[in-house]
């Protein structure tokens, strides 16, 4: 076959009857094309599992390009890929929650959807310079779930790995990553916990935290060689707590944090219908914006009724490009 062609395994049948593929083996050589000499490219493979089928062991011997569906009824969550020889890219879906490859240069993306019958999402590849994408989600309609797990674990290899969890109003997905031997990079675009354990394994690696934070104390210990970063979303010090003399006339709630916001160099994401509360007048007297927002916390019962206290989290919290509160 030759490199871009493209292969459709599908089940036969909509019921749970028929159509119950659930494992799909795809070996042989691609062809190189017109382009001959360089590396054959990727085979685009579709495959639809039949009805009620939530596993699907697919075993490519080339790179695949990989869309997976079903024909209906209950939706695929486990892509079982540990006997592959080629590289996978996988795009994701909502309903899958483990993918599991072998050797190869995979990329994968997992958009899992918590719920309480789905806590748990992974994705394992092997040896090779993987690209993993997590979007895991687990804040859908704020009922988030609890118990919600994600592990990540890449193999040796220079990898790539994206964290973009969205976490839960009161729940947080524990996370483990383990990165594997190699020069890694592991990017955390969500919160991280105490508790949550990310490992770049062995290698010259580079993990990024999204945002801005400062950092107060970096710690080394050995043995075992440890490298402890305790960092913060803002400097809470400093200008923010020096005295200032000013008055608000006629503003909102979300004009006010926006402009504190500013002047300190923080990020202000504000619910726009809290953030159209009218506030009046508020005086400032030689106290400090931090002082300010502790204070007059309480009179926002006049604008907000049982939101009480919220004035003081939006402006300490919404800064570090949280949502909710």
């Amino acid at each position: 076959m030759e490199e871009g062609s493209l292969i459709i395994v599908r089940a036969d049948g909509t019921n749970a009857v028929n159509g119950k593929l659930a494992s799909v083996t795809i070996s042989g050589n691609a062809k190189d094309g017109a382009d001959a000499g360089s590396k054959v490219g990727p085979i685009t493979e579709v495959i639809t599992a039949g009805f009620d089928v939530k596993a699907v062991t697919l075993n490519p011997a080339v790179d695949a390009n990989l869309t997976l569906g079903n024909e209906g009824g209950k939706a695929v969550s486990t892509l079982a890929a540990g006997a592959s020889a080629g590289g996978i890219s996988h795009a994701g879906s909502g309903d899958l929650a483990t993918i599991t490859t072998r050797a190869g240069k995979d990329d994968i993306t997992l958009n899992a959807v918590y719920s309480p019958t789905a806590k748990a999402a992974s994705v394992t590849t092997g040896a090779g310079d993987d690209k993993i994408t997590v979007n895991a989600d687990n804040n859908t309609n704020d009922n988030d779930v609890v118990g919600a797990t994600l592990t990540v674990s890449a193999g040796d290899g220079k990898d790539t790995i994206v964290l973009a969890t969205a976490q839960g109003t009161v729940n947080a997905v524990a996370t483990n990553v383990n990165a594997g031997a190699g020069d890694d990079t592991v990017s955390i675009q969500t919160v991280v916990a105490t508790t949550d354990v990310i490992d770049s394994g062995d290698g010259t690696d580079t993990v990024e935290v999204a945002g801005q934070t400062v950092v107060d104390e970096i710690e080394i210990r050995s043995p075992p060689a440890t490298l402890s970063v305790s960092a913060k979303a803002a400097d809470m010090v400093g200008p923010f707590r020096s005295p200032k003399t000013r008055s608000w006339d006629t503003t909102t709630l979300g004009a006010l944090v926006n402009a504190i916001a500013i002047e300190h160099r923080y990020q202000a994401k504000i619910d726009p219908e809290l953030g159209a509360l009218q506030i009046p007048h508020l005086d400032q007297m030689a106290e400090s914006d931090m002082a300010l927002l502790t204070r007059r916390s309480p009179d926002l019962t006049a604008f907000a009724g049982d939101w009480v206290g919220g004035f003081l989290r939006l402006a300490f919290l919404l800064h570090r490009g949280l949502k909710n509160w």
